[in-house]
C-alpha cells in the first residue's frame, strides 16, 4: 500500500477526536483501518476501527468513503478523549487494511505520526 496520511484537526463535538486525512497513492484498494492514538502527556490511549472513511462536518458524516481506489481522499478519527487533548504531545499509529477489519487478511501499519492539536 501506498499512501499519504497527516493530522488534519482536532474534532470537540463529542469529546476530543483526533482527525487525520488519507490519500491512496497506490494501487491497492483500502477498505478499513483501526487506529491507536497515545497521549504522551498524560499516558493514556484511545483506539477505534472503521470500515469507512467519513468526512465530517461538524459530528455529522458530510461524504461517507466506504473505500479509497487510487487518488481517492478519506479522513480517519480516533475514539473521542473524555478530556482536552489541547497542547499535548500525542503519538498516532494507524493500520490500514484492502478489506473490511472484521474479514482478517493483509494490512500495513503506518509510522507513527506525531503531533500536538
Amino acid at each position: 500500500m501506498v499512501y499519504s496520511l497527516s493530522y488534519q484537526r482536532l474534532e470537540t463535538c463529542k469529546g476530543n477526536i483526533p482527525a487525520f486525512k488519507i490519500i491512496n497513492r497506490g494501487d491497492v484498494i483500502i477498505q478499513s483501518y483501526s487506529i491507536e492514538v497515545y497521549d504522551a502527556t498524560t499516558g493514556f490511549s484511545e483506539t477505534n476501527t472503521s470500515n469507512d472513511f467519513e468526512q465530517r462536518n461538524g459530528c455529522k458524516p458530510f461524504t461517507v468513503v466506504y473505500l479509497l481506489d487510487h487518488g481517492d481522499t478519506g479522513y480517519i478519527y480516533s475514539a473521542p478523549f473524555t478530556y482536552d487533548i489541547t497542547g499535548h504531545k500525542m503519538h498516532a499509529t494507524i493500520t490500514l487494511c484492502s478489506h473490511n477489519w472484521s474479514e482478517g487478511g493483509k494490512c500495513t501499519i503506518s509510522a507513527p505520526i506525531n503531533f500536538t492539536p
